[in-house]
């Protein structure tokens, strides 16, 4: 969101991993926090809806896509 460029940060090959592994740790006890790896999780499925061709327009402009991300991000506390 800053507009440092992370290659393959958001990507859509990423979200299984993440889910699989986080659910596995926080299962197991191991402090990883809740938080952070939802807000991951949420950007990654809000990145990649935003991907879908019914919102060419949004991911267009970059201002749309940067305030999808954010209320993504907003989102996995919450979630």
């Amino acid at each position: 969101l800053s507009g440092a460029t992370l290659p393959m940060y958001l990507s859509l090959r990423l979200l299984p991993v993440k889910f699989i592994c986080v659910a596995c740790m926080v299962s197991s006890g191991v402090l990883v926090g809740r938080e952070g790896p939802m807000i991951h999780l949420a950007c990654l499925v809000g990145n990649g809806l935003i991907r879908l061709p019914v919102f060419r327009n949004i991911r267009k402009n970059g201002t749309l896509t940067r305030y999808i991300l954010a209320s993504c991000a907003g989102l996995g506390p919450a979630a």
